[in-house]
């Protein structure tokens, strides 16, 4: 029972609760009103994709976090890991470095383990695909700038992405295995509806920077050569010319930072019949970064399609094709980063000297020049990259379903290093220092699956059987070379010196047997069983 004070007949009382649809109630001349909610039909009619099929959300017992093409399309970002960072609970985005398109890392609750990733599964479309790629180079060939990485998953555009479901418990993940121990990212990609066709074309621009209320408030000439004054004064010996020189004022935080562009331009046509339907894309999208001689460019397409041939025999296909270019700095978790240098460099150093040359320091003999040390070294990143599947369904009876599917995730990746024999000081003594690298990446799937899926009365049954074989192969050749004779060419075979060299291989393949089963009873007793064996 309950009571209210209204102010008049024309009074509207609105009844909402979690779940269930809201009702209006115009008061009039009622003394006494009993109203019954209705429940939410859009909420328990939404499909979810889990591993190998979809559930209506209304059935599933497990941790599934869904993250729909509105929150994904519109934020100009580069990757879909950076997308649906803080869009699912308990998930957690952290970029390792600073640089476009770098090295992401992704827990889904927590970090599960101290010496092996911690990284979770993608499936795209299906596809379990290579997501490790993330080289950060040796202790002496610095390929990364630090830990930075590359984020081999920047290749997929979120424009192209309907929905991403991420997996977080062990009921929802376990029929992906052992490999699914950290959690898995289905990540599902735009299709054709059929007796419609639509052109999209999405475009925009923008800059990004970093603010000045976020730099280091640091001396200027003035401030700084009066501090040295008292300093050498305090410590007895006469201050060298250059840090009494007062005729240059240098902000080292304006030579490092830069205002960013960013930029992209898409066009998607989508439609298609009764039988067969389409999406495809052309996207390319261009981000400078903050720091000079940064950035990261991608072009890609896309092609979805899907043919039913006759009511039981349906085909599918996807291919999605990207070219990615990394350029990084070093900068985080390495030796030698600019804006660390550039914090403690006098201001009254100028950038060029009288010749046009990079400034160097008289008084710090190991300092290095923070605009040389962006401007001078090459440290860049080419990515090609396919994945696609394709799949046969058959329905051979009423409710029960056979489907093949055969997927390919192919990576190519050629890094150029090269430090010039002049003006970076802690390469001079080995006049200098160059390295190039190729990697492949080649991974091959093939799954076939059984289902069964029938409402008999108030309960409904839907099982799931199959078996998968899965094969990977990693390949990577790099040299290295020393006693470069010049800044001009920057390739590895003008290096006199060969200071190394390593190739390596490595090769996994998978046979899988998974299913699954789900009862449900009068929509209110659900029980849920998943069963997975691999052999590698």
């Amino acid at each position: 029972r309950y009571t209210l004070g209204v102010n008049g007949d024309v009074d509207v009382l609105v009844f909402s609760f979690g779940g269930m649809q809201s009702k209006e109630v115009t008061v009039g001349r009622q003394s006494q009103l009993n109203v019954v909610l209705e429940a939410e039909s859009r909420v328990l009619s939404e499909v979810v994709v889990v591993g190998y099929g979809t559930m209506d959300r209304a059935t599933l017992t497990s941790a599934v976090s869904t993250i729909g093409s509105s929150a994904l399309e519109n934020d100009p970002l580069p990757s879909v890991t950076q997308a649906i960072q803080g869009k699912a609970g308990g998930v957690q985005v952290t970029q390792r470095g600073g640089s476009p398109g770098g090295g992401i890392s992704i827990r889904v609750r927590g970090t599960t383990s101290i010496n092996a990733s911690s990284d979770p599964l993608y499936v795209v479309d299906g596809v379990p695909v290579n997501s490790t790629t993330n080289f950060t180079g040796g202790s002496d060939f610095n390929f990364g700038g630090g830990t930075q990485g590359i984020n081999i998953l920047s290749t997929i555009n979120p424009s192209d992405i309907e929905s991403v479901e991420v997996l977080k418990d062990a009921a929802s993940s376990s029929i992906y295995g052992a490999r699914a121990a950290n959690g898995v990212v289905l990540i599902t990609t735009k299709r054709g509806k059929a007796n419609s066709s639509a052109i999209t074309v999405n475009a925009y621009a923008g800059v990004s920077e970093v603010p000045r209320e976020r730099r280091y408030q640091l001396l200027n000439t003035d401030e700084y050569v009066s501090y040295m004054q008292d300093y050498y004064t305090f410590k007895g010996t006469p201050a060298p010319e250059q840090v009494l020189r007062t005729d240059v004022e240098t902000d080292w935080q304006d030579e490092i930072f830069r205002v960013a562009p960013i930029q992209n331009y898409e066009l998607a046509a989508s439609g298609g019949g009764e039988r067969t339907r389409y999406y495809s894309s052309l996207g390319y999208f261009n981000q400078q970064g903050v720091i000079r001689n940064s950035g990261f460019d991608r072009i890609r397409t896309r092609l979805n399609l899907a043919h039913e041939h006759s009511d039981r025999l349906k085909f599918s296909a996807n291919i999605t094709l990207a070219r990615a270019v990394n350029n990084r700095v070093q900068e985080e978790n390495s030796r030698e980063g600019s804006t660390k240098i550039g914090i403690v460099t006098p201001p009254n150093l100028p950038v060029y000297d009288e010749a046009g040359n990079f400034a160097v320091d008289r008084v710090v003999l190991n300092r290095e020049n923070p605009v040389a040390l962006l401007e001078l070294p090459i440290n860049r990143a080419e990515t090609f990259r396919l994945v696609s599947n394709v799949s046969a369904e058959y329905q051979i009876l009423n409710g029960l379903t056979l489907r093949t599917n055969w997927g390919a995730d192919m990576s190519y990746i050629d890094e150029q290093f090269f430090m010039p024999p002049t003006n970076i000081r802690f390469v001079a003594s080995s006049r200098g220092l160059g390295g190039q690298r190729s990697s492949r990446d080649q991974l091959w799937l093939n799954e076939n699956i059984l289902s069964f899926d029938r409402t008999f009365g108030e309960s409904r049954l839907n099982v799931l059987g199959g078996i998968s074989f899965q094969e990977s192969k990693f390949t990577f050749v790099d040299a290295r070379r020393t006693n470069f004779a010049t800044n001009d060419i920057p390739v590895i075979t003008a290096g006199g010196v060969i200071s190394g060299a390593s190739a390596t291989q490595q090769e996994w393949s998978i046979a899988s047997y998974f299913s699954r089963i789900n009862y449900g009873l009068k929509n209110k007793y659900i029980f849920a069983a998943n069963f997975r064996i691999d052999g590698s």
